[in-house]
């Protein structure tokens, strides 16, 4: 009997444990749901801000943000982004898988999502600016301070380099951490780049409007990684709910067989009792 007590307490306990991944399962699909929305508004325009940057440059043949050297010995700031809560699986493991073995003793750092500030933190990284409050609801100007931050140490040569990390939205259930060099920007020579005209010429157009470009990339990537977290959570809780059905169908079978052989050993009994008594 205490066994048959032990099986139907853990039957309640996981029954309970499926309830609420169930319910964090449909809490994380409606924020998927609306972090989506965002990312489809927001991605053409960052894929095009991007590309229209690079043929900046290509026309450029003097300026700070050009990349001149593709060599790993410069002082990087790195804008990394995780997430506030857990119980996503293996999306922050994986952007701290991503980073680590690139960042150098003189780098610093500026970390998005709680889960990444202890971290860094923790294991003694230079985290010189950190926000644990971006959420769903975050707004351009919140990664405009991030980019003007950055900007300012990369003109102050504080830096010479800016390396954004983040989680990349490809469908409900892929999502591939990449590192992006946002400054400098390495010049591409295509056949493209003949096509464009600048006024009054590309380095101006590239000095005036570098900042812009900054904060689209950052709030771009920030968008897809929040996409990505929900997705991440929404997977990972419903792999927990299946699992939980899963055990507790187990432990249901086995509580009734193990019910089962216990009528059945009473049945035995009393008939055997009975025909000792004839």
């Amino acid at each position: 009997m205490p066994q048959d007590f032990r099986i139907k307490n853990r039957i309640q306990t996981i029954n309970t444990i499926g309830k609420i991944s169930r319910a964090l399962q449909l809490v994380s699909t409606a924020k998927l749901k609306k972090a989506s929305k965002r990312i489809q508004e927001i991605r053409p325009y960052s894929e095009e801000m991007y590309d229209v940057f690079h043929h900046i440059i290509s026309n450029t043949n003097d300026s700070m943000y050009l990349q001149k050297d593709a060599g790993s010995h410069f002082r990087t700031v790195w804008i990394i982004i995780n997430s506030n809560i857990g119980l996503c699986a293996g999306y922050n493991y994986n952007i701290h898988k991503l980073v680590i073995p690139e960042i150098k003793k003189s780098d610093l750092l500026i970390v998005i999502g709680a889960k990444g500030i202890s971290y860094y933190q923790n294991r003694g990284y230079n985290v010189i600016s950190s926000y644990s409050n971006l959420d769903l609801n975050f707004e351009y100007h919140q990664a405009q301070e991030i980019g003007f931050q950055v900007l300012s140490m990369f003109n102050n040569k504080e830096i010479e380099r800016i390396k954004l990390v983040y989680t990349k939205f490809i469908n409900n259930i892929l999502f591939q951490p990449r590192t992006l060099q946002v400054l400098p920007i390495a010049k591409i020579n295509t056949q493209q780049n003949s096509l464009f005209e600048f006024e009054p010429d590309a380095q101006t157009v590239l000095e005036t409007t570098i900042l812009l470009y900054l904060n689209t990339i950052i709030y771009s990537a920030i968008s897809e990684s929040q996409v990505s977290e929900q997705a991440s959570r929404r997977l990972a809780m419903e792999n927990a709910t299946n699992n939980a059905n899963e055990l507790k169908d187990n432990l249901t079978l086995q509580y009734n067989r193990s019910r089962q052989a216990k009528i059945t050993q009473e049945i035995a009994e009393i008939i055997a009792a009975a025909d000792s008594t004839n």
